[in-house]
């Protein structure tokens, strides 16, 4: 499973052209269907560098997750994760309506107060978040995990070239899950790691896996289909906002947050 949200921030590092096997490739569909701009936009965090406000450098090494098995095909793959304790260090200046940090999801209490007077929908305001250190401007922070409880359904754009959707050592699982959109990096019969990707990518060298490539996408695609239609929602672990989310983020002149361009296929609908 690829936790692309939680635990890599959702990036691989890029596979050189040359590097071929015979087992076939794994790529990102991001151009099938009836996609769309400007109806959703995904998530992320801002750079640290440039901002002036509290920030923190780590929420995941001393967190609590807890991981979705939600696949309606096989319940041993992990389909997302979501926090049920966070333990943070601060630091910087005054707390702003964000703490940036690699998800960019936790919240101030005046951002909170605010955000609840709006008609946005998806979302949960959760106090689960605990200071271990607060070396920032802000004495005794409230400050409140902003989850994207909204359903944009599985991400299902992996797809294989020149080769079966089968383990290349055992045959007896496939690699991208026609269920949830998974990519099993180890296959859950033979326990071989399924990829071959550069050698600066440790455990992942035997070329009779599969090359991956193109991948994660510049664009992300959601299915409009299997969206709820909430301002504040998840993709195949990836957290998305509505145009609409964006524009009173905008307007509220919350800060600091960043999102990306993402796509929204309509076919079907």
């Amino acid at each position: 499973m690829l936790f692309r949200s939680r635990l890599d921030g959702g990036r691989w590092g890029a596979v050189p052209a040359e590097v071929i096997h015979t087992m076939g490739t794994i790529y990102y569909d991001g151009r099938s269907g009836t996609l769309l701009e400007g109806k959703i936009w995904a998530w992320v965090a801002p750079d640290v560098s440039e901002i002036k406000c509290a920030y923190s450098d780590d929420i995941l090494g001393d967190s609590k997750l807890k991981e979705l098995h939600e696949c309606p095909i096989d319940r041993r793959h992990t389909t997302g994760s979501i926090f049920e304790q966070i333990r943070t260090d601060l630091f910087g200046r005054e707390v702003a309506d964000f703490v940036p940090e690699m998800l960019n999801e936790i919240a101030s209490q005046r951002f909170a107060d605010r955000l609840k007077t709006s008609t946005l929908t998806g979302y949960r305001l959760r106090p689960i978040v605990h200071v271990k250190v607060n070396q920032c401007s802000t004495k005794n922070p409230e400050l409140l995990h902003l989850e994207f409880a909204g359903k944009g359904g599985f991400d299902r754009r992996l797809k294989i070239r020149d080769g079966r959707n089968l383990c290349p050592f055992c045959g007896r699982e496939p690699i991208v899950c026609p269920g949830c959109g998974e990519l099993q990096r180890e296959c859950l019969a033979c326990g071989k790691q399924t990829l071959y990707l550069p050698a600066a990518v440790s455990g992942f060298k035997d070329k009779r896996g599969f090359r991956l490539e193109g991948y994660p996408p510049d664009t992300y695609v959601v299915e409009g289909r299997e969206w709820d239609g909430s301002d504040f929602f998840t993709s195949g672990g990836i957290p998305f906002i509505s145009d609409r989310a964006k524009d009173w983020l905008e307007r509220t002149h919350a800060h600091p947050f960043r999102v990306e361009k993402a796509l929204l296929d309509v076919e079907g609908l």
